[in-house]
């Protein structure tokens, strides 16, 4: 057994330090986690990331590593992602942001939360598709920003679109889709005000967050607000761990949607396998 699994099971501690964050358990928690099962299960994961654990004393949950979380915990509740989760290259940042959760925190003190199911990939400089493709401009100014900052942009005068800054110049991803997670009345009642006609249609859980740009009026994310937002600050809109990373096989990689010159045929669009939220599947890809 290496030095991260006895640390971590230290039964007369409860709180525990990783290199991405501040994990600290609960008395019953804590004895929940040392039956066998749990503790196999536990121990068996955070011991092949490669993690190191320290031990000390409190009370409260505090981690940026999603396998440490009980699906009981709330997720609004959970800590910002940090920095350094954003400090990736885009391509990297896409496939990692699978899994995660966008929190919004609403003018009346509630949350909406969804959990990202879709991304697409800007890698800038290399991408003819990428808004920072011929360099910074006022309006990508975000895209040049320090890592995990919001670029939020306009499209077609009355829509927008959410993006995260990531490691490199001009590099970003995109945030395509959602799957409803807390807050759903709120979305709801927010794409109702949005949609164009009068229809009374209702809308399924489904249907709120299923495009980049249904998402932003699911979760109120408008540019004026949020365009340059420091994600990492946990103030109005941030994002935290899901209860669990997303496999690599559960990972379909596509072409981008909506990009008909330079860059159509880049495989730089990733989502969930079986997702119904997902905005457009591609069942060739699902299948190769």
């Amino acid at each position: 057994m290496n030095r991260c699994k006895r640390r971590l099971w230290d039964a007369s501690k409860s709180e525990l330090t990783t290199n991405s964050g501040l994990v600290t358990l609960s008395s019953k928690k804590i004895q929940k986690l040392n039956t066998e099962p749990a503790k196999s299960c536990y121990t068996s994961a955070i011991g092949n990331s490669g993690q190191e654990f320290s031990v000390t004393d409190s009370s409260t949950v505090q981690s940026n590593d999603s396998r440490l979380y009980s699906s009981e915990d709330s997720i609004v509740k959970r800590p910002a992602l940090p920095s350094s989760v954003y400090n990736v290259n885009c391509e990297h940042l896409a496939r990692l942001l699978l899994g995660k959760c966008i929190v919004r925190e609403l003018e009346n003190g509630t949350h909406a939360c969804g959990k990202i199911v879709e991304t697409e990939s800007y890698p800038g400089s290399t991408d003819m598709a990428s808004h920072s493709y011929k360099g910074k401009t006022l309006r990508n100014a975000a895209m040049f920003m320090d890592p995990g900052t919001a670029y939020v942009y306009n499209i077609y005068g009355m829509y927008q679109c959410f993006n995260i800054s990531s490691k490199g110049n001009g590099t970003a991803v995109l945030i395509r889709s959602l799957e409803p997670v807390e807050g759903t009345d709120a979305m709801r009642a927010h794409r109702l005000a949005k949609r164009r006609g009068k229809s009374n249609t209702p809308l399924k859980d489904t249907h709120l967050c299923n495009g980049p740009s249904k998402l932003c009026h699911a979760m109120d994310i408008s540019k004026s607000q949020f365009d340059q937002h420091d994600l990492t600050k946990g103030i109005s809109l941030w994002l935290v761990d899901g209860d669990q990373d997303i496999a690599q096989e559960d990972i379909v990689l596509t072409t981008r949607i909506g990009i008909n010159g330079p860059g159509k045929e880049r495989l730089a669009r990733f989502y969930v396998r079986g997702n119904s939220c997902v905005s457009v599947r591609d069942k060739k890809a699902e299948h190769s």
